[in-house]
């Protein structure tokens, strides 16, 4: 039977090859070793040169034999009439999971390294601080694929003979493949592996996004950037200690093998591409950065928010992969749109054109597109937002091929190259042209449905409004009432800022030339408020895994386009302490930023300020509240006294880990040569800078009694303490004093559990009779816009001075947050942030209208009232923009908040 078939077919491909050309459609070749063809009369658009006419393409052994206008096709060669068809070289996908299929069911398998992806939800009781979940570099994708026409039909359709496919769970991934889309065997199709590493902000898989109570670390945002740069780390010490070995074994420990930390080898030698799926701008932002501090070869995937990080992206020397899965209008007119959604949608298109414009390189991939007709289509749209046909051409073919190292091989019709060719019935871009046929590694293949493309709608979507630009003019408030708190209160008097300082205070200042004048007369000028417990504008709250948390550090999430900055702001705040969570008995380091709107996030961290990490006690550590999810276990400790337990191994440790690390330094400095340098462990290291008295802690807390204990650890291990909430200080205010140790509370809206029963208003009097420095916090983004009204409280319950009560709101948290010499109070030489209001500050019926940070105004209250009619306008235009199709809306992860937890 066999053997008959075998024979029927032969005969079949003898009777074709005698016979004049026949329809493509009808020349498909079954599997087999692939034929010669000579593809003839086409237009050919080769990528590496003009376009020819009218020319020959010959194709041999799966390999481009030869192309040009004057190519006379072989004798033996399977003659395809070109006429009317246009050949390209075939198109690239450059980042998907083709072939992969979707993960399996929880299994509650742990997540560290060494095999393939577990489960992404469920009991994981292997992924810990070193053996994170989802931190796979030894993962290939070859090792996942499954090849068949089934998966491969719909990019095909859409001219796709090439695509990066990539594991699609976990963050650290694992390596990508470049794969040609053949039903051949996976060995025949692969064109390079490893390609790239893999790196995502968000778990992916079935487990979605990261999130507290899912299982083990990381459970967050922040955790994941911490188990990133662990492993980094790591691979750089297992490549120094591998080559230490290899060199000279004599009196070396040898160093285990780890299929993981190998995989990393390519990576941190700066060998192999990092792709990071980044959408936002701030991902985008952040994935640079993690490049930069390590020195990888980042790549971006994504990208859909490319075009605002233009400037960084050209510093870096980073390409994007430039997502085609545009976002789309919403499936009914009627249903509400924020307008950063709809600016998404309106701007997609434009943003290829954009980075062509300014020199960034991209190519296009397929991002998690189901219907393939918008591949093609959208990248038309591209092209009729103003991106050049041969520079979308080049998007999908050439720039992928470069981006992975396989422009020998792929991207453009040359001879020699592997013959991947993508055959359309008019110009690729054009609406109408219809995908013909393929070569995949020399053998024809014609999708069962191929796409058509689109014709790309004009764009009747505004223009883009130009950035915001940042003044820094001179300012001059004139005949106010200012309030120094340092120095008292001045009436009729006047405030100049000059470059990002307060110039000078006093009566009658004369302006430089090109000062901005406010009229003071009848306003109070204070200094900008600052918030020493706050969870602003940061997309994670809690790395809720583990009990020790100190690896993560709230840099890593900030978010610069938070509205909670607008409306601190509006309130007068100008510098936050912005904390870790409490879920952890020791959690993430904390950053002070300043609130500079419209700034990146790198620059609103307050230079100088002192680093502070997040401590917790009570139970919001114990989890009295929350009970264990089913199949997970409770997390250690259970009790306070735990807590203090975990603290004085977690010091302990550090000690311990200080002393290695200094026996080394110690052994280098002498001269000792062929000795392997301690792990940095990214846990301990913020430990030791609190030992040393680099890193303030900040202590959540409620009870005296808890709070005895750890003052009594602080002096134990000789560090002070900065306790937050602490709404039993009063009992114990002798004992911080003497300590040295400060205090941030709320001034009152404690009710709310059984640790907060003992709270009074007079709190903050108490301990700043006693000579505790002490601040009242917001420990939020609404309460922070009312802490002038808290501080007016304390003037009736404990008969504070109006200065007094303003301290406690400026002055005394700059020196709780070691920035005391640059903000808190008004005096010439320091940092210009400043809040005017119409009244009194102290008066509940008192308005900010304006808020300055470093001089430049960055909150105006009657600006922002007269600016509300040209953003509804916006709106309005936006809604109108054109759109095909009408699916339903997808969902975007741009302004979603990972609050993990919600336990502050």
């Amino acid at each position: 039977m066999l053997t008959s078939l075998r024979a029927g077919a032969i005969a079949a491909l003898l009777a074709a090859a005698a016979s004049p050309p026949a329809s493509l459609a009808a020349q498909a070749t079954p599997r087999s070793v692939p034929e010669t063809y000579a593809i003839t009369n086409a237009r050919v658009v080769p990528g590496s040169g003009p376009a020819i006419a009218r020319g020959t393409v010959v194709i041999r052994n799966g390999l481009i034999a030869a192309v040009g206008a004057d190519v006379t096709a072989p004798a033996d060669a399977r003659v395809v009439d070109g006429t009317g068809l246009t050949v390209y070289p075939g198109l690239v996908d450059a980042y998907s999971s083709l072939g992969i299929p979707a993960p399996e069911a929880p299994n509650g398998n742990g997540g560290g390294r060494g095999g393939a992806a577990p489960a992404p939800s469920g009991p994981q009781p292997g992924a810990d601080a070193d053996h994170p979940w989802g931190i796979t570099p030894d993962v290939l994708a070859v090792d996942l694929m499954r090849v068949d026409a089934q998966t491969f039909d719909g990019p095909r359709s859409a001219g796709i003979t090439t695509a990066l496919s990539a594991p699609a769970e976990g963050y650290l991934r694992g390596r990508a493949a470049l794969v040609d889309l053949s039903d051949e065997n996976l060995s025949d199709a692969v064109v390079r592996s490893p390609a790239a590493m893999t790196m995502a902000f968000e778990r992916g898989g079935r487990g979605g996004g990261p999130g507290f109570g899912r299982g083990g670390y990381p459970g967050s945002l922040m955790g994941i950037f911490a188990a990133f740069r662990q492993e980094v780390l790591d691979a750089q010490r297992y490549g120094t200690w591998s080559a230490m070995y290899a060199k000279n074994p004599r009196g070396v420990e040898r160093p285990a093998m780890d299929a993981g930390l190998e995989a990393m080898q390519p990576v941190v030698a700066g060998q192999m591409p990092v792709i990071f799926e980044a959408n936002s701008a701030r991902e985008i932002d952040r994935a640079i950065k993690l490049a930069r501090e390590f020195k990888l070869n980042g790549v971006i995937a994504g990208g859909e928010e490319a075009d605002q990080c233009i400037p960084e992206l050209k510093a870096s020397g980073i390409p994007v992969l430039l997502s085609l899965d545009f976002p789309r209008r919403a499936a009914s007119d009627t249903e509400p749109q924020l307008l950063s959604m709809l600016e998404e949608r309106v701007n997609a298109p434009r943003v290829a054109g954009k980075l062509a414009a300014a020199g960034v390189a991209f190519a296009f991939t397929s991002g998690s597109m189901k219907n393939w007709s918008d591949f093609l289509d959208n990248a038309g749209k591209a092209v009729a937002e103003g991106l050049s046909p041969e520079a979308a051409l080049t998007a999908l073919t050439m720039a992928p091929a470069r981006i992975f190292g396989a422009e020998r091989q792929l991207g453009s019709i040359e001879a020699g190259k592997i013959a991947n060719l993508t055959v359309t019935r008019g110009d690729l871009f054009a609406g109408g042209t219809k995908v013909e046929t393929l070569f995949i590694d020399g053998r024809m293949i014609t999708p069962s449905a191929p796409v058509t493309v689109a014709a790309a709608p004009a764009s009747t979507a505004p223009a883009e409004p130009a950035p915001a630009a940042h003044h820094h003019n001179p300012v001059l408030i004139r005949n106010a009432t200012i309030l120094t708190v340092t120095k008292g209160t001045l009436q009729n008097a006047d405030l100049l800022m000059e470059n990002g300082k307060i110039a000078k205070i006093g009566k009658n200042l004369s302006a430089p030339s090109d000062a901005t004048i406010v009229d003071g007369t009848g306003k109070y000028v204070m200094p900008g408020i600052i918030d020493p417990h706050s969870h602003s504008m940061i997309d994670a709250v809690n790395e809720g895994t583990l009990s020790v948390t100190s690896m993560v550090n709230m840099i890593d999430v900030l978010d610069p386009t938070s509205p909670a900055i607008y409306r601190e702001l509006a309130g007068g705040v100008t510098t936050i302490n912005v904390l870790h969570g409490s879920a952890n008995t020791i959690g993430g380091q904390t950053v002070t930023v300043k609130l500079r709107r419209g700034y990146p996030a790198d620059s609103m961290i307050f230079p100088g300020a002192l680093p502070g990490i997040k401590f917790a006690l009570g139970e919001n550590v114990t989890r009295k509240n929350f009970p264990a999810q089913p199949g997970q276990e409770r997390r250690y400790p259970f009790t306070r006294m735990g807590q203090e337990e975990v603290m004085n191994d977690a010091f302990t440790r550090a000690l311990d880990y200080k002393a290695r690390w200094d026996a080394y330094r110690a052994a280098v400095a002498k001269g000792a040569t062929n000795l392997v340098p301690p792990r940095k462990n990214l846990e301990l290291d913020p430990l030791v800078q609190v030992l040393e008295h680099k890193r303030i802690v900040n202590t959540h807390s409620y009870r005296s009694d808890e709070m005895l204990m750890m003052a009594n650890l602080a002096k134990r291990f000789g560090f002070h303490v900065l306790f937050q909430h602490g709404l039993e200080g009063y009992k114990i205010a002798s004992e911080l004093a003497a300590d040295g140790d400060m205090l941030s509370t709320f001034e009152d809206s404690w009710g709310y559990k059984v640790e907060a029963e003992d709270a009074i208003p007079y709190n903050v009097a108490i301990l700043m009779r006693h000579g505790v420095v002490t601040t009242i916090n917001s420990d939020d983004d609404g309460r922070a816009r009312r802490l002038n009204v808290d501080a007016a409280k304390e003037m009736r319950y404990g008969g504070l001075t109006e200065d007094e009560a303003l301290k406690t709101i400026t002055y005394n948290g700059a020196v709780q947050l070691g920035v005391q010499d640059r903000v808190g109070s008004l005096e010439a030489g320091k940092d210009a942030d400043v809040a005017i209001w119409d009244a009194d500050p102290l008066s509940v019926s008192a308005k900010v209208l304006q808020t300055y940070v470093d001089g430049e105004k960055l909150f105006d209250r009657q600006e922002d009232l007269a600016r509300r009619d040209s953003v509804a306008a916006l709106k309005a235009q936006l809604e109108q923009a054109p759109e095909n199709q009408l699916p339903p809306a997808r969902p975007h992860g741009r302004g979603a908040s990972q609050r993990n937890g919600g336990v502050r």
